[in-house]
């Protein structure tokens, strides 16, 4: 073993001692007395008071706070400790890396449950937002009470976030809190649980932004601080002053018997590079100090991110009285009945072969007789015809000198 595993193996010891020394403790300490402070949403200053759970039917929070973090269990049971809006299972306590390892969801498909202190009206809304994850990439939202791996939607109040999520698909049943309900708050936590991190962690931030500490807590406070304003990690893209996953330029998080209070300077205009339009978001760092944590949508770089996690799905169907098979080229991944999941930019090759008494045509992302090609550079979908071919289009077939003038066929 070498002596990084081994002080890695020892540093999780001692932590996961602290932890649970931490939960003894807690068992014989009151409450903690009520906090003040503060988060900046969009263009305004959200005036709050941190206080215990006990007050949301769907999550408890443990009897004493840390210094650094806040313990609670969620409605599935689940014991985290919270870090600003980053939800950490306590059985590996935050040692700065968690963070950044967000297991993607196989096939696409993210299975949610609603729970109870979720309202019909809340429920609908939450679907709705999820509408604009489900175009940018081949994620689908599927609602489920059975799946072994979802995520379990609670409404809190009086958490002093407005929400908060693990990073990617933890495993099991995993809980993503609401306390506010718009759709930034909706689309930043569920871009944590498909993986997303906070944009101003990436570790060239430095180029593009100042991170301050304004009342110097940040050493009190290295959970909290790394979660939402260390770096680490890796980028594909690049830097987004636009991206739903980035802070505003002031922000406040809780952390023990004080908050964390941040200031994020923009130092330079959003820089250049792909997708297409995404580098004139902002042309001056006042602009972009303006629009951090302003957007209520995912970006085109936010988009363009999970495509390239999540790559993008082609679905096909067949209709028509006539009969053939359909094959696609490559090696792609399922999301469900003739759907497919192909990586961004992936050429694809689709190939009808009609029966010896049917013709085929081909529509949608791509037109032809019994094979086109397309690029994926968005979600696809295809109609794939097998026509019976009659005796009248055998007559027409055999006196035509081009097969151009029954490319429909005849039923």
């Amino acid at each position: 073993m070498s002596i990084e595993m081994l002080m890695d193996r020892l540093l999780r010891s001692a932590r996961n001692l602290l932890c649970g020394l931490r939960m003894r403790i807690s068992s014989h300490m009151p409450l903690p007395p009520m906090r003040g402070g503060r988060e900046h949403l969009g263009n305004k200053w959200v005036h709050f008071t941190f206080k215990a759970l006990a007050l949301a039917a769907s999550v408890s929070t443990a009897s004493a706070y840390s210094q650094d973090g806040e313990q609670i269990t969620g409605a599935s049971g689940n014991v985290f400790i919270r870090y600003g809006d980053i939800l950490v299972p306590s059985e590996y306590p935050y040692d700065g890396r968690s963070v950044y390892s967000g297991t993607p969801w196989p096939s696409g498909q993210v299975f949610v449950e609603f729970h109870g202190s979720v309202s019909p009206e809340l429920r609908l809304n939450v679907l709705q937002y999820l509408e604009a994850m489900s175009v940018a990439s081949s994620l689908q939202i599927v609602e489920s009470t059975t799946a072994a791996n979802r995520i379990l939607v609670q409404k809190v109040s009086g958490s002093g976030v407005c929400g908060s999520s693990s990073v990617g698909m933890v495993g099991g049943v995993q809980d993503l809190l609401l306390d506010c309900t718009g759709a930034r708050t909706v689309r930043h936590e569920f871009g944590h649980a498909v993986g997303l991190r906070h944009e101003q962690t990436r570790p060239d931030r430095n180029a593009y932004i100042g991170v301050v500490d304004v009342n110097g807590t940040a050493e009190n406070c290295p959970g909290t601080w790394q979660a939402n304003f260390g770096t680490g990690g890796t980028s594909n893209t690049p830097y987004d002053f636009a991206s739903i996953m980035h802070y505003s330029h002031s922000s406040s998080l809780p952390c023990g018997s004080t908050n964390l209070v941040v200031r994020l300077d923009a130092l330079v205009a959003q820089p250049a590079g792909p997708p297409s339009g995404s580098g004139s978001e902002c042309v001056t760092p006042v602009g972009c100090e303006n629009l951090m944590g302003a957007s209520t949508n995912y970006s085109l770089r936010d988009a363009y991110g999970l495509a390239l996690r999540y790559g993008y799905r082609v679905t096909h169907s067949v209709v028509g009285r006539g009969g053939g098979n359909v094959s696609f080229s490559g090696a792609p991944s399922s999301c469900g009945t003739n759907c497919r999941i192909y990586g961004l930019g992936a050429s694809v090759v689709v190939t009808a072969v009609p029966d010896a008494d049917s013709m085929a045509t081909i529509a949608g992302a791509c037109t032809g007789r019994t094979s086109c090609t397309f690029t994926m550079d968005s979600n696809k979908t295809l109609s794939i015809r097998f026509t019976k071919r009659t005796a009248v289009h055998a007559l027409v077939a055999y006196m035509a000198s081009s097969d151009l003038i029954f490319t429909n066929g005849f039923e």
